[in-house]
């Protein structure tokens, strides 16, 4: 389906040239010219809308330049400098080449169904285990601003309008729903809860329909 944005820049250059200036160091010297176009080709048309395929970053490997591998951002970094146990944060020695490891064809096929959004999370996590809980809410009122951004329109002729109008804004304490994900896999994301929770947040944010409000737990 998508064979024809298959293309070898060295490849046009050569069949664009005439034969009689073919020479080897003539190819040769289109295939440096058109290098820039094929890496940014490999990066949009293969990374980006296919996927990684690379490894996880590991701290004992010894990464050479062009070597990439998907840290735990889920992103996908590219070794600029030769390192060991330097990770892909380090702007020395990696550069980041794309925000997801999960290619864009496949990403566009995900929602907020559930038995999708968890095959999603799964995926996203490169793990198993990772199920979601519908919760029934148990809130009756809310509370609203009376002034500012906090507002928004609300009848307030009758007698019991003062328990509703305050000068607080709504705090939500119930969940839609709750992401349960296993107590080893949450752990290895990163060295506190707070990064943690915002890595599966990152990838669960762009799947949960607006005002739908969840909750990350663990077991």
């Amino acid at each position: 389906m998508y064979d024809i944005y298959i293309i070898s820049f060295s490849l046009v250059w050569e069949q664009l040239t005439p034969p009689a200036l073919r020479a080897l160091v003539f190819l040769n010297w289109g295939t440096v010219l058109t290098k820039p176009l094929q890496y940014l080709y490999e990066i949009i048309f293969g990374i980006y809308a296919n996927g990684s395929t690379d490894l996880d970053y590991d701290n004992t490997t010894a990464y050479v330049v062009t070597d990439k591998a998907v840290y735990t951002d889920r992103g996908v970094y590219e070794c600029i400098l030769a390192t060991t146990g330097n990770a892909p944060t380090n702007t020395t020695y990696w550069k980041k080449v794309s925000d997801n490891y999960i290619g864009i064809r496949e990403r566009v096929n995900y929602s907020s169904q559930k038995i999708v959004f968890e095959y999603a999370l799964n995926r996203w996590l490169q793990c198993t285990g990772i199920y979601i809980g519908n919760n029934v809410s148990t809130t009756s009122s809310f509370v609203m601003g009376a002034t500012g951004q906090y507002s928004s329109s609300m009848w307030n002729s009758g007698e019991a309008s003062s328990n509703f109008l305050t000068n607080n804004y709504f705090v939500p304490t119930d969940y839609n729903y709750t992401i349960y994900v296993p107590v080893a896999v949450y752990n290895a994301l990163a060295s506190n809860n707070t990064d943690r929770t915002n890595i599966v947040r990152t990838f669960a944010d762009k799947y949960t329909l607006a005002g739908i409000l969840y909750t990350i737990t663990t077991y």
